[in-house]
């Protein structure tokens, strides 16, 4: 043993992070970066949340745009938060609302959450994750739905910009995976007409021949996607998981192209996205899809179409 004294090891040792502390802390553990892809990610987040709504039954409506102030703002025509509920929904890391909310609180200069249910309207304010005065009565404006406000934090972020090119692009991917939600970007509709099938055909840059639509529905899983033929280039796909990319393919790549390996590659185009309640990724900016169980399905989905037959 050394003859050096070991220091004591006690409570007073320990930082205990209290609220959203730790996000502020160490916001890479929760969105990947503070950087580039920082801000959108909050976006994302924060758009998660409505696309619950919207696949719940319960929202036809997302807007999103950008005040010359720099505030972000995300607002949907859903059920609307319950007026007990908009503080949980702002602090609670573990509660029903998932982590995107209070994350895009905690890393927000300033933020307010607006929702409007049973004829009444209410908003909470906060700055830099601690609530600054207490959540106040408006006048209603005749609807429902939830409106985010928030401004991200010049403090935490080392990159406050959002391409609006990669943003069109990301929202137009949305309207053509929710086909029954409007999609509206700096007050402009993104229209998808043919859902997934407008999706495919802007990745492949003009219409596709003999086009194929497949999905299936297993227990906690769904497999949506497009497959067709243009130019004579190799097979390219686009693979997403839950409505986001997934550039480095998975699991779910790995399925389809099984499925696949009898069919001509040339010209062949694929859109595949899958719905998992629990998925999981490589990589803090989830490129990567890993559920084993993913491959048979997808497989099994791209196989019990007419075409196989």
């Amino acid at each position: 043993m050394s003859d050096k004294e070991t220091p004591m090891y006690t409570a007073e040792n320990i930082t205990i992070l209290r609220g959203l502390e730790p996000v502020r802390k160490r916001p890479a553990m929760y969105i990947g970066s503070v950087g580039r892809d920082g801000v959108r990610h909050l976006l994302a987040e924060a758009v998660a949340f409505v696309i619950e709504e919207h696949r719940a039954g319960h929202c036809a409506r997302l807007e999103v745009w950008k005040e010359d102030s720099g505030h972000w703002n995300v607002r949907d025509d859903g059920r609307g938060l319950p007026s007990d509920r908009l503080k949980h929904a702002m602090t609670e890391l573990s509660g029903r609302f998932g982590l995107g909310v209070p994350v895009i609180n905690g890393l927000s200069e300033d933020a307010t959450l607006t929702a409007e249910r049973d004829g009444e309207r209410y908003a909470i304010h906060f700055r830099r994750g601690e609530q600054v005065a207490p959540q106040e009565s408006l006048t209603p404006a005749g609807e429902t739905g939830t409106h985010l406000r928030f401004l991200p934090d010049a403090s935490i972020f080392t990159n406050l910009l959002v391409n609006p090119s990669d943003l069109r692009t990301w929202l137009f991917e949305l309207a053509c995976f929710n086909p029954g939600m409007a999609v509206h970007l700096q007050g402009e509709r993104l229209d998808a007409p043919a859902g997934m099938v407008s999706l495919a055909e802007a990745c492949a840059g003009g219409p596709l021949k003999d086009v194929v639509r497949f999905e299936a529905v297993q227990e906690d899983m769904a497999v949506f996607g497009v497959l067709g033929w243009r130019g004579d280039g190799p097979a390219k796909v686009w693979s997403f998981c839950n409505q986001r990319e997934t550039p480095m393919g998975g699991t779910h790549v790995d399925g389809a192209n099984l499925a696949l390996e009898d069919l001509p590659e040339t010209g062949r185009w694929l859109l595949l996205n899958v719905q998992i309640a629990s998925p999981y990724f490589s990589g803090q900016r989830r490129e990567r899809l890993k559920n084993e169980e993913v491959r048979s399905v997808v497989e099994s989905a791209i196989r019990s179409h007419r075409m196989f037959s």
